[in-house]
This record gives structure tokens, C-alpha cells and sequence, in this order.
């Protein structure tokens, strides 16, 4: 099995079971490229997009730009499995590894 396909099963995986009770959060949309788009209570989003051992980050909160970087694969995993809150999980890995709002071309 390709390395890059665990990465993206592990990030599945771990944000179905993050959402799995919390009900009033809209589900996960998966996408056929191995992306996913999550959400918070508040209406705000995160896409994720797997590159490997890196993920690509875009924060958005209504129709506003907030945050994107990468970060690391294995880290954002561990940070959903220990939060069990995606959406916070994901914008905290943003900020370790990118700073505070960090926006990247």
C-alpha cells in the first residue's frame, strides 16, 4: 500500500471519529481527491488536502479567507485524536507550525 494512502485513511479515520459525537456540527464532506472540508459549531470550515506527509490548510469563516499553510500529517492526526474537535484541532495545527493567521501562496 502507498505510504501517501495511510496518511489519507489515517486523516479519515480520525475525523469521522471526531465527529461521530458531536452531532451538532454538519458532517465532513469528503471529496474523490482525498480532500475534506470540516466544520465548527460557528459556521466556520477548514479544507484539508493531503500531500503526503503534509496537508494543505485553508481556514474560511463565511466567504473570508482566514488562515492556510501546510502541516504536518502525522501531527494534525494526533492533534484530532487528542481534541476530538476537528475544525479546532486543524486551526491549532496551523498555528504551531505557520503562526497566528499565516497566509501562504
Amino acid at each position: 500500500m502507498d505510504p501517501d494512502d495511510d496518511v489519507t485513511s489515517g486523516l479519515r479515520e480520525a475525523i469521522e471519529a471526531a465527529h461521530a459525537p458531536r452531532a451538532q456540527v454538519p458532517a465532513p464532506e469528503f471529496s474523490d481527491d482525498g480532500g475534506v472540508t470540516v466544520f465548527d459549531e460557528w459556521g466556520r470550515s477548514a479544507r484539508l488536502q493531503p500531500l503526503g506527509q503534509r496537508v494543505r490548510v485553508t481556514l474560511v469563516e463565511g466567504e473570508h479567507l482566514v488562515a492556510e499553510g501546510e502541516v504536518d500529517s502525522p501531527g494534525l492526526v494526533a492533534g484530532i485524536e487528542a481534541r476530538g474537535s476537528t475544525y479546532e484541532a486543524v486551526a491549532a495545527s496551523l498555528d504551531l507550525e505557520n503562526g497566528p493567521g499565516h497566509r501562504s501562496g
